[in-house]
């Protein structure tokens, strides 16, 4: 199963479209501050199956701040991340933080946030967790538009983070060094 993770949108379908148009994934998970882009998407592509939470920009957007999934023996907690951190959401040198132990305490082994719009990955004390980093491409930042990919199979769980423009495995160093061009 494949699942594509995209947080941070903001308005924007075009990286999500992109990267769909591509190599479509069985799931999405949208991890918020594009509620409303994720439910378009869905429209636009009905037969794949699509997982939203609001983030703090996607106020009018009724839908919970936070989700479990459960799926081919995994636990996946997804949330914007805005909540953690004293709002500053989550970030690499924080990431054995209350984000885990949270998702830790409910049974989770993959945890997906958005919120800082930086990519960034880890697995850590049998949890993943994973940012997707921002798929818009009209938003200006210092960083490149990205999304993430879960790959579950038998036994396996195969994370990464792509580049939405050039649909490329960006590798850890990429993401360490937080996508700066």
């Amino acid at each position: 199963m494949r699942i594509f993770v995209f947080s941070d949108t903001h308005g924007d379908t075009t990286g999500m479209d992109l990267v769909i148009s591509r190599a479509a994934p069985d799931m999405i998970i949208h991890c918020g501050d594009g509620a409303d882009d994720a439910a378009e998407i869905h429209q636009k592509y009905p037969n794949i199956e699509m997982y939203i939470v609001r983030g703090n920009s996607d106020k009018y957007f009724d839908v919970e701040q936070e989700k479990y999934l459960h799926i081919m023996g995994h636990t996946i907690y997804y949330t914007h991340g805005d909540t953690f951190n004293h709002g500053k959401g989550v970030t690499r040198s924080d990431s054995e933080s209350e984000i885990v132990r949270y998702a830790r305490q409910h049974g989770a082994d993959i945890v997906l946030h958005g919120h800082t719009h930086i990519a960034m990955f880890s697995f850590e004390n049998g949890v993943y967790l994973m940012n997707p980093g921002s798929a818009s491409l009209k938003k200006p930042n210092d960083y490149r538009p990205s999304f993430g990919c879960i790959e579950l199979f038998e036994g396996n769980v195969i994370v990464k983070i792509l580049s939405v423009e050039v649909f490329e495995i960006l590798t850890p160093v990429q993401v360490a060094q937080n996508f700066m061009q």
